[in-house]
């Protein structure tokens, strides 16, 4: 006779038994706990040698090194079950000994308003096999770029420069609570921070290995880089011009976008020169107007029917150059390094 196997609603229709008796019988079946795996002590020695001979190794290798060597047979999941009971074991062990450095609060202080909060940072490029060295000074409420400085050298100058022209740029404004820097030497210089003091210009310094607290000057660095980058790309070097001055150059051209032309998210859609000139207010409602018109436009738009042969047909990709395909794809994936400029042997 051939069993078959019945929903639930079936056997209760047939058998009479009250329905919740039904599903509390299928519920135990269903919570009924698993067999515990028998341990060995001799596979749990054998793994427990592997694991502080190799700690980096997982259960897969783990096993795999054990039974290579003959020296005993462990499966996958229980060499991992045991090399987890280890590390809980070792960080209790940690922990009772007060090993660890407790972690300390840092209280960051945020700007509300222009003026109140500059912040300095440096970052390096790589322009024709030399390190090239930006510094900026940035207004933290604003990301207004006050000043910045391009040199070979990451020194006093470096940063001191930077410094000097956002003093030029402030026009007299400088900043009510502090300059936020990271722990850099160049910002510890003597002669730096006596530069600071002789403008009363409070130094705070983030705790050591924690970027984020300078997160204006570090996310402005990145798009400093594919800014510079991008004109790089664009622009092949005269080889009698010195490097520094032709990253000036470009470094003209990208710090001006960036103030006058790039919208901000954290702006809610103004540029940086929008708030310091208070014409913010003015030029939100001049896009968002914009914005809408555009909308109620679309239905005399026309309608693209094959996406990939509008783009093609537009930008015309057929006829570039081998080098300026290679450069826009080493741009959106961020490989700077692969980049050289048209005309460039």
């Amino acid at each position: 006779m051939q069993s078959k196997r019945l929903k639930k609603s079936q056997i209760i229709a047939f058998s009479g038994f009250l329905s919740s008796q039904v599903y509390v019988w299928f519920r135990g079946v269903e919570e009924r706990k698993q067999r515990a795996h028998a341990i060995y002590a001799q596979e749990v020695n054998a793994a427990l040698a592997n694991i502080t001979g190799y700690p980096h190794m997982g259960g897969k290798k783990g096993a795999l090194i054990l039974a290579y060597h003959q020296i005993e047979y462990i499966g996958q999941r229980a060499y991992d079950m045991i090399k987890g009971k280890f590390i809980e074991i070792l960080m209790a062990e940690i922990n009772q000994r007060q090993l660890l450095k407790k972690k300390t609060w840092w209280t960051k202080p945020k700007a509300e308003a222009y003026g109140e909060i500059w912040c300095a940072d440096f970052t390096y490029l790589a322009v024709f096999g030399m390190i090239i060295y930006v510094a900026v000074v940035l207004d933290a409420f604003s990301h207004y770029y006050l000043g910045y400085h391009v040199s070979d050298t990451a020194d006093f100058d470096l940063v001191d420069g930077a410094f000097k022209m956002a003093l030029k740029n402030s026009q007299g404004v400088l900043p009510e609570c502090c300059m936020l820097n990271d722990n850099g030497s160049q910002y510890k210089n003597d002669l730096y921070r006596e530069h600071l003091d002789s403008y009363e210009i409070k130094q705070v310094f983030i705790p050591a290995g924690t970027p984020w607290n300078n997160g204006e000057a570090e996310v402005g660095m990145k798009d400093i880089k594919a800014l510079f980058y991008h004109q790089l790309s664009k622009r092949p070097i005269d080889r009698r011009q010195n490097v520094v001055d032709y990253s000036i150059e470009i470094s003209h051209e990208i710090f001006k976008e960036l103030n006058e032309k790039i919208p901000r998210l954290k702006l809610h859609g103004v540029t940086p020169l929008d708030i310091v000139t208070h014409k913010a207010d003015d030029k939100r409602k001049i896009v968002h107007a914009f914005i809408s018109r555009q909308k109620q436009d679309r239905r005399h738009k026309n309608h693209v029917d094959n996406l990939n042969e509008h783009i093609s047909h537009q930008t015309h990709i057929s006829c570039w150059t081998d080098r300026r395909l290679k450069n826009m794809l080493n741009l959106i994936t961020h490989k700077y390094k692969n980049i050289i400029p048209e005309g460039v042997g």
